[in-house]
This record gives C-alpha cells, structure tokens and sequence, in this order.
C-alpha cells in the first residue's frame, strides 16, 4: 500500500454539558436554609423561656457605658476636639437619647394578652400534669 498523497482529517466533536451551571447555588441555597433554621429555632426558645430567663437575656445584651461622658460621639475623645487651648468641648456634638423599654415578656405562644390571663392556675396544673402523665407513659415505653 503506497502513499497515496491524502491527508485524513479526524475531527473530533466536544459536547459540552448542555446549560450546567455548576453547583454554586446549592452552597448558597444550604447557608440560607441553615439561617433559616437558625432563626426559627431562635424564635422558638424565646417563646419557651420564663419571663426571668428572658430578663436575664436581656440584661446580657443591654449596652454598658464605659465612659465617664455622656457626649454623643462615643469616639476616642468622647466629644472632645484637640485644638491649640488643649481639649475643647464640641458645641455641635450629636445629642445623646436614652429611653427605658419596658422588660420583655416571655411569648404566649400564639395566644393573645387577655386570652394568657384568663388561664387559670388549676388549669396550668391539670396541662402539668398531663404532660407529666404522657412523661412517664413515652418513659415506660423507652424501659
């Protein structure tokens, strides 16, 4: 078999993936639904704690003044410029506003003020009572 003097061509055709974008949207799908749940399981034990627990929360979170000033620049000088006479006080400094909220209140799971009050103790014992019942019965059934 001689040369015959032809060159063969091969081509050779890629298919490409057809539109996959990759799998970027998952990440960013499972650090929203991760928030999600984050945030649902916060409003949870919000509604789930006593009013005490709830106060202390609050307490924990409340903002602490660590300077002696009550300007409203809270920067370094606290209000104060450094000018030739030494630290001057600001006459344009912001003005500060403090207000007192009342506590929080423990959530009433859905029911409203009038309808959380209307409970009475005897049935907040007889519902205790109750769940302790059903308690110790899914217990048993564990032993």
């Amino acid at each position: 078999m001689a040369d015959s003097g032809q060159t063969i061509i091969v081509k050779k055709i890629k298919k490409s993936g057809g539109g996959h974008s990759g799998g970027a949207w998952k990440i960013a799908y499972a650090d929203f639904v991760t928030a999600m749940m984050a945030f649902f399981l916060l409003l949870w034990l919000l509604n789930s704690v006593t009013q005490e627990q709830l106060e202390g929360i609050a307490d924990h979170f409340a903002p602490i003044s660590l300077s002696e000033s009550k300007s409203g620049s809270g920067d370094i000088l606290g209000g104060k410029v450094a000018g030739e006479e030494g630290a001057m006080d600001v006459a344009q400094s912001r003005a500060s506003v403090t207000m007192d909220l009342p506590p929080p209140k423990a959530g009433s799971g859905g029911e409203s003020a009038g309808e959380s009050e209307a409970i009475s103790d005897a049935e907040e014992e007889a519902q205790r009572k109750k769940e302790e019942e059903q308690f110790e019965e899914a217990a048993d059934d564990l032993r």
